[in-house]
Order: C-alpha cells, then sequence, then structure tokens
C-alpha cells in the first residue's frame, strides 16, 4: 500500500451534528486493558476458588470502559456510564463502534453470567446493539442481535436519533442493516455488492450515513494497491441510496473537492462526505499534497475540512495543517465546530490531544490530553475513542 492511501485509511472520520441546539460537551470513551504487569500487581485467586463475579471478570476483554463528557466551556470531563463489573461489557472496538444521538449512547456489547448447573461455566449472550443512556443512571437496554460474527460492523445513527445503521460482510455479502430504535426492530437488510460494484468494483465503503433526509451516502474509496485491477471499473466517490437500497445516484463529482495554490490533490481519492449540517450544508474531508520542496518530516498531505453549500454552489474549505507531522486525524462536527485527535508520538508511545476548533472563527483550544501508555506500568493501558457531540439541554 503506497504512502496516499496508508495515511487515508488510517484516518478515522465520524460526523454527528446537533440539531437545533448548540453542542456543549465532547462525548468520548476510555478503555482499560489489563497487562501482565497490571495482572501481576493485582493478582486474581485461581479459577476453582474464585467467586463467580471472579469468574466472569476473568473472561473480559477489558477491565472496563467509562463513557465521559468534556464541556467546551470549562474542559472538565465527567463519567456518564461504566460498564466496570462482572455481567455487561461494551466492545469499544471499530470504526465507528459507538455512535451518541439525543443523549443516548449506541454500542455492541454482551451480557454474561455464571451457570451453576447443569453445566457449570460461563455463559454469554451473543453481540447485540445496546442503548446506553448518558443521565449518569448508569442504565442499559437492548435492542437487538447483531447480525453477523463475528460483531465487527459499523454503527451509524439518523439526525433525529429514531433510526440506527450497521454495516457489516455476513457470509462475503457486505449488508445494510436499519433498525428502530424505539422497538428494536429491524426495517431493512440489503446487499449492497452489487450496488458499490457497478460504481468502483475495487473500492471500500469508507465512511456511511445519512443526509438530512432519508437518503443514505457511502464513500467509496480504493482500497489496497494490490487489489485494483486495471480493468476494473472504478470510479471513487459519494453515492446515494435510499433505505431500502434503491440506486439513487451519486454527489456531484467536484463537491467536496479542496483547492489551494502550491497544492496538488490525488485523482484516484474522492473527497469522504462526513455529513450535513442542519442548515443543509454539506462537510467534507479532502487531502492535498504540496507541490514545492517541503521539511523531510513534513506530512505527506494536508487535511483540508470543505463546507460545501448545495443551493448557492459555494464552497468554503479550513485547513488543519496547523497540526502538520502529527497526524493522523479524526473529526468529529458540531453545528459550530470540529473535534479532532491529534496522535503525537512520543519517544514510540502514542499521546493523544483532542482539540476543538471552531468553524466560525477558526480558533483552536485543547479539551483534553490521554498520556501515552507507560512499558510495565501496574495500570491497565488506556485506549481514547472520540464519539461525537451531545446536545446542549
Amino acid at each position: 500500500m503506497n504512502n496516499r492511501r496508508r495515511v487515508f485509511l488510517s484516518i478515522t472520520l465520524l460526523v454527528l451534528v446537533a440539531i437545533g441546539a448548540r453542542a456543549q460537551s465532547l462525548i468520548y470513551a476510555i478503555s482499560f486493558r489489563e497487562t501482565a504487569a497490571s495482572r501481576q500487581a493485582h493478582p486474581q485467586p485461581p479459577f476453582f476458588r474464585a467467586t463467580a463475579a471472579e469468574k466472569l471478570l476473568a473472561v473480559r476483554a477489558h477491565a472496563r470502559t467509562e463513557i465521559l463528557a468534556v464541556s467546551a466551556i470549562n474542559h472538565q470531563s465527567t463519567v456518564l456510564f461504566s460498564d466496570q463489573g462482572p455481567s455487561f461489557e461494551i466492545f469499544p472496538e471499530g470504526d465507528p463502534s459507538m455512535v451518541v444521538r439525543a443523549g443516548k449512547l449506541y454500542a455492541i456489547g454482551v451480557e454474561r453470567e455464571w451457570r451453576t448447573g447443569p453445566s457449570p461455566g460461563v455463559f454469554a449472550s451473543d453481540p447485540a446493539f445496546y442503548e446506553i443512556s448518558l443521565d449518569g443512571s448508569n442504565k442499559f437496554r437492548k435492542l437487538a442481535a447483531v447480525p453477523g460474527a463475528p460483531a465487527s460492523g459499523h454503527l451509524f445513527i439518523h439526525s433525529s436519533g429514531s433510526k440506527l445503521g450497521y454495516a457489516t460482510y455476513v457470509n462475503d455479502k457486505y449488508m445494510i442493516f436499519i433498525y428502530d430504535v424505539a422497538s428494536g426492530r429491524m426495517l431493512q437488510n440489503w446487499n449492497a455488492n452489487g450496488f458499490f460494484r457497478k460504481y468502483c468494483t475495487d473500492c471500500l465503503d469508507q465512511r456511511r450515513g445519512w443526509l438530512n433526509d432519508d437518503r443514505l451516502f457511502f464513500n467509496l474509496q480504493l482500497g489496497d494497491d494490490d487489489s485494483i485491477s486495471e480493468t476494473s471499473h472504478n470510479v471513487p466517490g459519494t453515492y446515494l441510496s435510499s433505505e431500502d437500497g434503491k440506486d439513487l445516484g451519486s454527489m456531484p463529482p467536484k463537491t467536496g473537492r479542496a483547492a489551494e495554490v502550491g497544492y496538488a490533490r490525488d485523482e484516484s481519492m474522492a473527497p469522504t462526505l462526513l455529513g450535513t449540517g442542519s442548515n443543509g450544508n454539506l462537510y467534507f474531508v479532502d487531502f492535498l499534497r504540496p507541490t514545492g520542496p517541503r521539511p523531510k518530516k513534513s506530512p505527506s498531505s494536508t487535511t483540508f475540512l470543505v463546507i460545501a453549500d448545495p443551493r448557492s454552489g459555494t464552497q468554503r474549505q479550513i485547513s488543519l495543517e496547523g497540526r502538520a507531522g502529527k497526524s493522523p486525524f479524526q473529526l468529529w462536527f458540531s453545528a459550530t465546530s470540529v473535534a479532532f485527535v491529534e496522535r503525537r508520538l512520543i519517544e514510540y508511545r502514542e499521546e493523544n490531544h483532542v482539540w476543538r476548533k471552531s468553524l466560525e472563527t477558526g480558533a483552536e483550544e485543547e479539551l483534553l490530553t490521554l498520556p501515552a501508555n507507560v512499558p510495565g506500568s501496574t495500570e491497565p493501558d488506556k485506549t481514547l475513542y472520540v464519539i461525537g457531540w451531545m446536545e446542549a439541554r
């Protein structure tokens, strides 16, 4: 895989637009994973002597996952939910594995219990979609079983919070599932393979979601160079469908393209649509490479946020070059700001800095920092996941 696609594929992007209210808090998660050193510092009893709760804890993939909110006003973080305990575990990995809307978080998880007979052991439910309350009550509700195995697909949510989407491979078919959040009932499921191959045979679905109406969008981008055939029909871009899979064409190809003097774009990559704002604007990310000489340690491309007004046909763009050399970036949007994770390598260890950038003034402020994991520490390793904005109440 060449550098430009490695940069692209390493950048995880998610959009959550606050509808009807200014977002005040950024929702993020921290998962805690035990290491050999942390287990040695906090030894567990042998399995045959452990209590039922200790046996359940022993099979967890993560010691716990906490859901937190950091205020965009005073930068204080508050824990809103924790799955610490023996019975319920969130699966935080994925792209994205958690989404938030209207004070609720949606994630994939599993419930476990210890049974004494007739065959003693740990029994787990099938992975399922869960609705998690972010009011501090630590309540959660099972919506529906996750289709396919393992549970490694991508969640997306309607701006109203009434419908949850899931994209995953089932028996080599790239399936799209849509659920009613209130009842957990499956509304739609369809195979997207033919739809994608019509436009870009060798492309992968890099991002998907709803527009402001009930149309779905899919960002198709070319994958690894080794998997691209010269004889294939490949036109990367943003393509639209109805919720039941009806082909609704494509986004105009020039929409969302960045343009800057002294930069050139890679025509084999399309701008990535992240979503729409309540004002109808379209939010894209695009990448340009400098055409002139550059310092040896500078990145091969610069990230641009492009805001397109489909009514007037005008666009404006914001460069994120201020973080040059600190990629990859992860971008989230509210109606007025964008949050991104700047990952810094400190002596070969990754340190995470979460920033907020105003889309109105261009001003930046750091919201929080997650220090790098320390080798040999007796504390569990921590991983940061930024999920999205929570609307003001």
